[in-house]
């Protein structure tokens, strides 16, 4: 398993539901495609308007089919405009311990 942490900022006074728009249609584009590979995400905010996402992807190969999706490659090119900034981290999983029933929002 791959996990793609994103951190960033939005920035203030951004068209949140422009913003909306495109993350929901991010979201059903990575859901529908069954060739990313695409697990499931959560998000998590701060009180200093910082935020990670955390993408789960089955492998390397399916993360960087959708890094190069072009649907996918025109919206990060229009990031800045609705980020201060953002890092993207990609780690491999080597190995999970679950407790229990761990659920995955993948609605996010």
């Amino acid at each position: 398993m791959v996990v793609l942490l994103a951190y960033y900022k939005v920035r203030p006074g951004v068209d949140a539901e422009a913003l909306g728009a495109i993350s929901r249609r991010m979201h059903e584009l990575v859901n529908d495609k069954p060739k990313f590979g695409y697990r499931g995400s959560q998000s998590f905010g701060g009180a200093d308007g910082m935020s990670l996402t955390v993408y789960e992807f089955e492998d390397l190969e399916g993360l960087e089919r959708w890094r190069m999706d072009p649907e996918h490659l025109a919206v990060q090119r229009r990031g800045h405009e609705f980020f201060e900034w953002m890092r993207n981290d990609v780690c491999i999983v080597e190995r999970q311990d679950p407790m229990g029933s761990i659920p995955l929002d993948t609605t996010a």
